[in-house]
């Protein structure tokens, strides 16, 4: 699929480098080409990163207004804006 190793180097960073989110970014929308929504699941499949990694992306694009969150806990899943 289209796997990113960002976790290859510090399995116990939480935060991602600019350079890093710029490439999972990429990852995301050419998921959501063909998805309608991406789940932490999901993203952590693809960009093989960690859960705290998963929602710090998360977070980012959804300040950046890149994404919107649709539900809670277990059943959240994620959108183009």
């Amino acid at each position: 699929m289209f796997k990113l190793r960002v976790n290859s180097t510090s399995p116990v960073r939480t935060k991602l480098t600019n350079n890093e989110v710029d490439e999972i970014k990429s990852l995301v929308f050419e998921y959501l080409q063909s998805n309608t929504t991406i789940t932490n699941k999901e993203l952590r499949k693809i960009a093989d990163i960690s859960y705290d990694q998963a929602i710090y992306f998360f977070s980012k694009m959804r300040s950046a207004k890149y994404l919107r969150k649709i539900g809670s806990s277990s059943s959240t899943h994620y959108v183009k804006f």
